[in-house]
């Protein structure tokens, strides 16, 4: 855990990494590995194998304290792995509360840059985008209509959705996360 003051003042401590290709320091907000049914926790996730997420906006981080996002998603149905990084105002706001007000494909598919281990369709495929206040961070942020989502969605169904669609209950698994860039102080 690294602690950290946001440009705007505001004190935490959350876990951090460095990429390599690009030097830029993230910070875990969103980490849910899924085997079977998950439980959500909103707390700051310890790791990158603890199971939870924490909206900055609780804590008092505004949006402009935050730079970018990094989205990454794996699934055991097949090789493809989402990993890309995105500075538009709709990402950063998922990934700052989980509101995806104003959410639009183009923020994605347009703006998205791929890091070198990226192999699959979204973002770019993108031909939609969940625009709700309330749980765009795992429910179809973007994604291909009954192609290709980023989905984690506790449902009747459980899409637990990587670059594919999964309309029933499956024994795969899946890894998704989000990360930010914060500016500090």
């Amino acid at each position: 855990m690294t602690p950290v003051m946001t440009a705007s003042g505001v004190s935490l401590n959350l876990y951090a990494e460095r990429t390599a290709s690009d030097g830029v320091c993230w910070f875990l907000v969103f980490n849910y590995q899924r085997s079977s049914a998950i439980t959500r926790s909103l707390a700051i996730p310890q790791s990158p194998t603890s199971q939870s997420h924490y909206h900055l906006s609780d804590a008092g981080v505004p949006l402009s304290d935050i730079t970018s996002t990094r989205w990454h998603c794996t699934s055991s149905r097949h090789a493809r792995i989402i990993h890309f990084k995105n500075s538009q105002s709709a990402p950063r706001e998922i990934a700052r509360s989980g509101n995806g007000a104003g959410n639009t494909r183009a923020q994605w598919n347009d703006h998205s840059v791929l890091y070198d281990d990226h192999t699959g369709y979204l973002p770019a495929h993108a031909d939609a985008a969940y625009d709700d206040a309330t749980t765009a961070d795992w429910s179809h942020a973007f994604y291909k209509g009954s192609t290709y989502h980023w989905n984690l969605y506790e449902s009747p169904d459980n899409h637990y959705e990587c670059d594919d669609t999964v309309r029933s209950q499956s024994s795969h698994t899946t890894l998704h996360q989000i990360w930010v860039a914060l500016a500090l102080q």
